[in-house]
């Protein structure tokens, strides 16, 4: 007499070991991340930017302000581009820092320009949402010319604008 119940163990444990010598076979990799090419338009991304990220008047957005404007970082005026396979983000910058004492903000560096921010975009798996990182910034003096001793002013205070930009989705 066929024993039905072990015949069934046989056949599922064969139909078990078939399955994986296909997924053996089959090559399978894990999963990775893939690049696609995302179009931008940079128009419409500069108005959803303001709309969202620089909602004070004139386009602005203070970035820092602490010991009531003793170190202070506002931009404004944002516009894109794309430079070097990046999103190029331009905004004008105000930079303030000095040495808050007491209540008083004693010497006091001031320096406004432009400040060109190198991004790259990601969108969220989970939530869909596109936001950006910031890779790389350049300093320019009010004629867009390379600003170098300001570069150690934006030293101290660059970290702050990163951290506000990267937050934009």
């Amino acid at each position: 007499m066929i024993n039905r119940k072990t015949d069934r163990n046989k056949l599922f444990s064969l139909l078990i070991l078939m399955v994986v010598f296909l997924f053996l076979l089959s090559g399978f990799t894990p999963v990775k991340t893939i690049t696609l090419p995302l179009t931008i338009d940079y128009p419409l991304l500069r108005s959803l930017v303001i709309y969202n990220a620089f909602t004070e008047p004139d386009q602005t957005v203070v970035v820092l302000n602490k010991n009531d404007g003793c170190i202070y970082v506002v931009l404004s005026e944002p516009n894109f581009s794309e430079e070097r396979s990046q999103i190029r983000f331009e905004t004008k910058v105000q930079v303030r820092v000095g040495t808050p004492v007491k209540e008083k903000c004693f010497m006091p560096i001031k320096w406004e320009g432009y400040v060109v921010f190198f991004q790259k975009p990601k969108i969220d798996s989970k939530t869909m949402l596109l936001s950006f990182d910031t890779m790389d910034s350049i300093l320019y003096n009010k004629h867009r010319k390379p600003a170098k001793i300001a570069g150690i002013v934006w030293e101290l205070v660059k970290s702050w604008a990163y951290d506000y930009l990267n937050s934009i989705s």
